[in-house]
Order: structure tokens, then C-alpha cells, then sequence
């Protein structure tokens, strides 16, 4: 969208540019496993489900898409897209090459609309960047002089954060 003179100290806005469909739901179960005068325990889960899919976009070109998910390396280089049809910032990405071993051949790509040349044509739509259902696990241990131990085990992450 054009953006007017002082009104913003970019060249870009950000706008509403279309609908968006979400389904999903969230448990979480929380137990006291321990609890004397000298020691308290709880346990946790939490379980969470969430599936996204663009429904309407500002232009309706079936190929139409909106570049985002910019990475280093350069301007304009992005690896996600918002597109009808597909989850919000899928990975808009050229489909690459392995050799008999199931190791990718390095700058080798599918020529999937099947033209001779790999261009901005040969990309898809890969996956989307958002994990289904993660859950977690915690873990809060108390004592009777007030020292807390915290530990949560999260899936959408590969760390572990403990406090004590």
C-alpha cells in the first residue's frame, strides 16, 4: 500500500491483506504428586493442537502469494509465503535433488514445471513452520525453607530451562 508523506518512517505498512481459518484446542493437567510440610511436588502437562490455513488474499490470482520468512544473506531473500490454501508462512522453497545414497546434491533442484531452466517458477509450497501439537512437561519442587526447582521440557524447542 502507498504510505503517506510522515506518516511512518519506513516504505512499507503493515496491513490486513486477507482471512485466515484456525483450529485447535489446548490441554493442561496440573497434580500436586507430593505435599507434606516438608516437601511439595507438582507435576504438569500441557497439550496443544493448532492448524492454520489462509482462506482470502487481497488478489484473487490462484498464484498469487505474499514473500515472507526473510533470511540472511541479502535483501529480498525470503523461504516462506503466504499463499490461499496453504498455513501462514509455509516454506515457498525449490525441491532438491539426492543421489542414490539419500544424500542432496548441492545446487542441483526438481524442474518441476518441467521448462528446461530452474526459476522462481519451479518453487512449492514445502511445509509449514508451525509444529501441530507440542506439548510439555513440568516439574516444581518445593522445600520447606522455600527453595523452588522449576524444570519445563518443551517439544517445539530443543532446550530444557531449570530455575532454581
Amino acid at each position: 500500500a502507498a504510505v503517506a508523506a510522515m506518516s511512518n518512517f519506513r516504505n512499507q505498512v503493515n496491513q490486513n491483506i486477507g482471512s485466515m481459518k484456525n483450529v485447535g484446542f489446548e490441554f493442561a493437567i496440573n497434580a500436586k504428586a507430593i505435599q507434606t510440610k516438608d516437601l511439595q511436588l507438582t507435576l504438569g502437562y500441557n497439550l496443544t493442537y493448532n492448524k492454520n490455513e489462509i482462506t482470502d488474499l487481497i488478489d484473487d490470482d490462484p498464484n498469487y502469494y505474499v514473500a515472507t520468512g526473510g533470511i540472511s544473506g541479502g535483501t529480498g531473500v525470503n523461504c516462506q509465503a503466504h499463499a490461499v490454501g496453504h498455513p501462514m508462512s509455509s516454506f515457498y522453497v525449490y525441491q532438491q535433488i539426492y543421489d542414490e545414497a539419500g544424500k542432496p546434491i548441492q545446487g542441483a533442484y526438481v524442474d518441476r514445471n518441467g521448462d528446461g531452466t530452474i526459476s522462481e517458477k519451479d518453487k512449492y509450497f514445502y511445509k509449514s513452520p508451525n509444529a501441530l501439537g507440542p506439548w510439555a512437561s513440568t516439574h516444581v519442587s518445593t522445600t520447606r525453607t522455600g527453595t523452588s526447582v522449576s524444570t519445563s521440557v518443551p517439544t517445539s524447542a530443543t532446550m530444557c530451562s531449570t530455575t532454581v
